[in-house]
């Protein structure tokens, strides 16, 4: 299944790492799954999906933590997908 996630803010909660908030227009997203950065072979690790959503329109606003290492690749605007296979 493809995932399409649009970031919308992202900030670091201290003693659980950084955490993005964004929009899910396509898909599922799993605790363990791995993304990349869309246009790019960049692979951003999703540890914690927050399944308390909010939804809209366009789908549902989640959060996801991601890992430290990983934080260096995301900024909002970034988009999310599924790694092509």
């Amino acid at each position: 299944m493809t995932v399409r996630y649009l970031v919308q803010d992202t900030f670091a909660i201290p003693g659980r790492g950084p955490v993005l908030t964004g929009l899910l227009t396509e898909g599922q997203i799993s605790n363990g799954d791995v993304l990349v950065v869309e246009g790019t072979s960049r692979p951003v690790r999703i540890s914690f999906v927050d399944f308390h959503q909010r939804q809209t329109p366009e789908g549902p606003v989640i959060g996801l933590e991601i890992h430290q290492e990983d934080a260096g690749e995301v900024t909002r605007g970034t988009v999310l997908v599924s790694p092509v296979t």
